[in-house]
């Protein structure tokens, strides 16, 4: 204003369950120049606080609002649990998902219930892409699982014709974004590795991934994306022994694909299948292409003279089963009859277990992050198997071991295992889910939510939250096809979480200058051997922002 004014600030906080507390300064505003209010407040529990703020004085008067998130102490501790709804034998479902009791040392208030509905497998992870592999693009590994991931979504989406246009845009966009990333771990000789041109040597295995993704994707990519290709496949080419194998020449974040038993035919494997993709899209006239198909023959022999050895590592069977397979050999029967003597069976799920994981049965409802990655990719890749044979008495008890081991966002804890399960999962969608058609009523005891499903909004998700947290929650359905119900609850404790191998240390000083801080992070993996890829989370303190340099 003009003139000097008496003004009047008021600060009310709405909590999280509409209580209001307002405070009130006078002050006085001189003519163009800014003034400053302070307010000490301390939130006392954890939710979304309204702000308002009024600035009054007898000839003016104007208005703020904001919203101030109050979280929670201690550790984020998160379980799901997914249920298959399937109607296709029974026109009724009925279940009861029960959730276990907190415990001592749960932050009160910190708990959250909430339920997903959606009457397409892959519904959940198309609406939640961004959240499905939270890993920093840095690192060629985590890079090329988002731009996989996005693919297999696109090509499901394109088939099925449920995406809309602004998801397919959406995923278009990250996958040649995709493209353009992994460009920066290319090395002159066409391979690729996990950190680009700071490794001495590119890597077989990835090579292999970033090979089989791109030819997967080539309509979606850029021209000169095909020399890329040809110029990988002649690299991988390169790396195969006299006897059909191939070898690593680099650096891996798999310890299994590095140090596992039967790495030749699990690399071997993986090799052969970048090698089948690239025959589907490579030019008929390209002596590339004649290579690559004298490549896969003599792969395809040696791990046809692996399968005996194969017969108690069910990882290194299921993706050699896919490969034998995908490349129409004559013991590819064989290799699932293999599968078959290592499956786990339940009364609705197949699985397999691999070597070195432990028995998490036991372990209680949901998912969580104990549950080994490397029994999802063994698993996704039996799944394969036994669709590219045209055997389909299994693959529905596959998917739905599969399913229960997502999270609330659709995929799993590892980059590696989300890209491959998706696909599977995307592939058993296609061919063999019908259309859905059916009511669901999800109740607690004291609330009850119904929702209708159809085909045309099978992919839509439904979402709501349980408060306060129930004990158990039912889930009834009734009609035909298939849905997904991902029961998720959340909670922080104050000790962190059991299994912890890292040593992490914080140690906050000043910086030098007044209001600034420097905090300094060091951790530790003190776990015998290699701990792959670490990634170290930091949330900002309270009232503070990162100065990005």
């Amino acid at each position: 204003m003009p003139q000097e004014q008496n003004v009047t600030v008021n600060l009310t906080l709405l909590s999280p369950d509409d209580t209001p507390t307002t405070f009130c300064k006078n002050t006085i505003s001189r003519p163009n120049k800014p003034i400053t209010t302070t307010f000490t407040i301390i939130p006392e529990h954890i939710g979304n606080w309204k702000l308002e703020v009024t600035v009054q004085s007898n000839d003016a008067l104007h208005q703020l609002n904001g919203t101030l998130l109050v979280k929670p102490e201690g550790v984020l501790q998160f379980f799901s649990q997914p249920v298959l709804i399937d109607l296709h034998k029974s026109k009724t479902f009925d279940t009861v998902i029960q959730l276990p009791a907190d415990p001592a040392d749960k932050v009160a208030g910190s708990e959250k219930v909430s339920v997903h509905v959606a009457g397409d497998l892959l519904g959940v992870p198309t609406h939640k892409l961004d959240q499905l592999i939270r890993l920093p693009y840095e690192g060629g590994e985590p890079n090329m699982a988002i731009l996989a991931t996005s693919a297999a979504i696109l090509k499901y989406g394109q088939t099925t014709n449920k995406i809309s246009p602004q998801q397919e845009v959406n995923l278009v966009s990250k996958t040649q974004l995709g493209f353009q990333r992994a460009l920066t771990y290319l090395h002159s000789d066409g391979s690729f590795s996990l950190w680009g041109k700071s490794d001495r040597n590119g890597s077989t295995w990835f090579t292999a991934y970033v090979a089989r993704v791109f030819a997967e994707t080539l309509g979606l990519l850029p021209k000169s994306s095909r020399r890329v290709l040809g110029k990988a496949i002649q690299f991988l080419i390169g790396r195969q022994n006299d006897d059909g194998s191939f070898r690593e020449s680099g650096k891996v974040v798999d310890n299994y694909v590095e140090g596992g038993a039967y790495k030749h035919c699990t690399l071997t494997a993986f090799t052969t299948l970048s090698l089948i993709e690239y025959t589907k899209v490579g030019k008929a006239d390209d002596a590339m292409m004649l290579n690559a198909s004298t490549a896969i023959q003599k792969a395809v022999t040696f791990l046809e003279s692996q399968l005996e050895s194969l017969k108690d590592d069910p990882y290194a069977l299921a993706i050699t089963a896919y490969a034998l397979a995908r490349a129409n050999s004559s013991k590819s029967e064989d290799a699932l009859a293999g599968l078959e003597n290592l499956m786990v069976q339940h009364a609705s799920t197949v699985h397999w277990k691999t070597l070195e994981s432990v028995d998490d049965e036991d372990g209680g409802p949901g998912y969580s992050y104990s549950t080994h990655a490397r029994e999802v990719e063994a698993t996704a890749y039996a799944l394969l198997a036994y669709m590219a044979n045209g055997n389909w008495s299994m693959p529905l008890k596959i998917a739905a071991w599969l399913i229960s081991k997502q999270n609330a966002q659709g995929g799993f804890f590892p980059p590696t295992d989300t890209a491959i399960a998706l696909a599977a999962l995307a592939q058993f969608a296609q061919s063999f889910t019908a259309a859905p058609s059916m009511q669901i009523a999800v109740t607690d005891g004291n609330q009850k939510r119904d929702m209708t499903i159809f085909q045309k909004s099978s992919i839509d998700v439904q979402f709501f939250e349980f408060a306060p947290k129930p004990r158990d929650i039912a889930i009834n359905a009734r009609g035909s096809g298939m849905a997904v119900a991902y029961v998720s609850w959340t909670y922080n404790v104050l000790q962190p979480m059991e299994g912890w191998v890292f040593d992490l240390n914080a140690t906050l000083s000043h910086a030098g200058f007044p209001k600034a801080k420097h905090l300094t992070i060091c951790a530790r993996h003190w776990k015998e051997g290699s701990s792959s890829m670490t990634v170290v989370e930091v949330t900002g303190l309270s009232g503070y922002q990162f100065d990005e340099v």
